[in-house]
This record gives structure tokens, sequence and C-alpha cells, in this order.
């Protein structure tokens, strides 16, 4: 049973099924291992990206496991990673994706100290691998949450990390005029030296999101869909991403349903543990009155660990969930 498990190449469902199984030795040699072929440029950094991903949605019920993990492993990349990326995800379940100002009060020191308890693992995590990319990049995700500046640790980062998407993407998060950027320092970061380095592919992934942060900053901050869409669309001929997909899902008015839910359908599949894909989901179902497979999705999704699913229930008046299970019995 070990031997045939060992021999898999490790994946999302297998590193869930390790962590519940408590296999941590062999979760740790499989995702470490992952790692290592990273830095011998034998594998891409989203290989482990995937196969660690399930870590990243906050579910309670994994706390004592991944605790368990990082005790039993305490020089463990991986292991430092996966808590690193929970607790971000219990900052982002805290701080939804609402605007900072629509954040209730109360919930900004939840979001305060699950990012300060991340930091400190994802900091550990980079004392424990040459190339930390997937940490270094987290980081500075994190840091964009309370509008802190991300230059030095980038970087920093990006000399040891010289290959790394994940990282560079990161930035450009840091970047969009949202956070304190503007569009002019997003296509500044595209003409950076230390691109000459990567390929033709890569280079078209990072000119393909920032065209999907324009597009998001026109549709949430100057309010015209319109030319949001049409940046979304100019991304995907770039280059198909979830970002693009799931942003031009949200840019198709009425009339358009189905189109929404088969951008979103092609997004879960290149990210099939991104649980906010769902909950996008839901509320493609709930704007087009399939109200039982909205609440189902939703339901999951939360269950799942996203922020996006828990947000849009516990912000329903009651009478609304109440006429929803209503709807949803008798439609």
């Amino acid at each position: 049973m070990t031997t045939a498990t060992t021999a898999q190449t490790p994946d999302a469902r297998l590193s869930l099924h390790l962590l519940k199984a408590r296999q941590y030795g062999l979760l740790d040699a499989a995702l470490n291992g992952l790692q290592q072929q990273y830095e011998a440029r034998e594998k891409d950094e989203e290989v482990l990206a995937k196969a660690i991903a399930p870590f990243g949605n906050y579910q309670p019920a994994l706390r004592s496991r991944l605790e368990a993990w990082v005790e039993s492993y305490p020089q463990s990349y991986a292991a430092h990673l996966a808590m690193g990326m929970h607790l971000a995800g219990k900052a982002w379940w805290f701080r939804t994706y609402r605007l900072a100002k629509d954040v209730p009060q109360k919930n900004w020191p939840l979001v305060a100290q699950a990012c300060e308890a991340a930091s400190a693992h994802l900091h550990d995590a980079m004392r424990c691998a040459r190339e930390p990319s997937l940490a270094a990049a987290l980081r500075l995700n994190l840091n964009t949450i309370f509008s802190g500046d991300t230059w030095d640790g980038y970087l920093e980062s990006v000399e040891r990390c010289p290959t790394s998407l994940r990282l560079r993407q990161a930035q450009i998060d840091a970047l969009r005029p949202e956070w304190g950027g503007s569009l002019e320092a997003l296509h500044a970061f595209l003409k950076r030296p230390e691109h000459e380095q990567l390929s033709v592919t890569q280079r078209e992934r990072l000119l393909a999101t920032v065209l999907t942060c324009e597009a998001h900053y026109l549709e949430h901050f100057e309010h015209a869909a319109a030319g949001a869409r049409q940046k979304y669309e100019e991304s995907l001929a770039v280059q198909e991403t979830v970002r693009g997909l799931t942003g031009l899902a949200s840019t198709l008015g009425d009339g358009k349903t189905a189109e929404a839910e088969q951008a979103l359908l092609r997004a879960q599949v290149l990210a099939p543990y991104d649980q906010d894909i769902r909950a996008r989901l839901a509320l493609s179902a709930l704007s087009s009155l399939r109200f039982r497979r909205a609440l189902r999705l939703l339901h999951q999704g939360r269950a799942a660990g996203s922020p996006l699913a828990n947000d849009a229930l516990n912000s329903m008046p009651v009478w609304l969930k109440a006429l929803l299970y209503f709807l949803a019995i008798f439609r």
C-alpha cells in the first residue's frame, strides 16, 4: 500500500488524502520532492502549486493536522508553506472580497492576526528552500491586504527565484491602481530586465495578467463593463487564464448566462480546487432563478473554504434565505 502511494505523482487530491489520513511522512516527501524538482528545473512551479492548492482554502477542520505536520517536520518547506496558505485563507475569509471600506470593522483584527501568523510560517518556509517561490509570492499577496510596500520583498525574492511567474504575478497584483499603484506602473513592470530570461509563453502570461488587472479596474472602479469585457477578451486572446475566464463571466450581462457559465466551467477545469469558482457558478445560477443549484453550490463552496460563498450566504437577509429555500423546494 505504501509503495503504491509513493509511486503516484502527487496531486491535489492525493495531498488532501494524505493529510486527512495523517500520512505526514509521505505527504512531506511528495511535496518537497516537487519543490526539489522545480529547483532542478525538472518541473514547473505550477506542479507544486496545484498539488498543494487545497490547503489554501480555509477549512478549520484541517488546522490540527497541518499543525501536526509542521510539528513532525519543523524544517519542511512544504509543511510551513501549507500552514501559511491555510492561515492566508483564513485572512481572506474575514477580509472578504469587498472594498476595504465595506469590510466589517470587527473583522479587521481577525484579518491582521491571521496575516501575522501566516507570514511567520511563510518566513520559516523561505528558510527551508533554495528557491521558495510560492512562499515568497504569498507573502507579497498578504502585504497588499494592508497596502504594504512589496518592492523590497519582490527584488530580494526574484534574485532567489529568477524564473518564478507566481512571484511576478504577485508583484503585478501589488501594482494595481486599487492597491495604490497605477495602470502605467503595471505596463512598466512588463519591461523590467529580469523578465528577459523568461520564455515567450511566460512573458505572454505576464501580459495576460496585466490585462486582467486593467479589466478588473475598469469593471469595479470605473464601472465600464463594456471596456472591461474587451480587456478580458484581449487577455484571453493572449493566453487563457482563470482570471481572464472568471472576469469575462462577470461582465457578461443579462441574457448571456449560458456563456458566463461556460467560461466559469472552463476556469474550473484549469483550477479545480479554486472554491471561489464554485461560488461564482452559484451566483450565476441564482441570477437565472435556479435556486436549488445556487444554494447547493454556495453551501458546498463555504464548506470547502470559499470566502466568496461564505460572504454571500452571511450577507443574505434572513427573509431572502427563507424565500430561496422555499423556492428551491417548490420550483
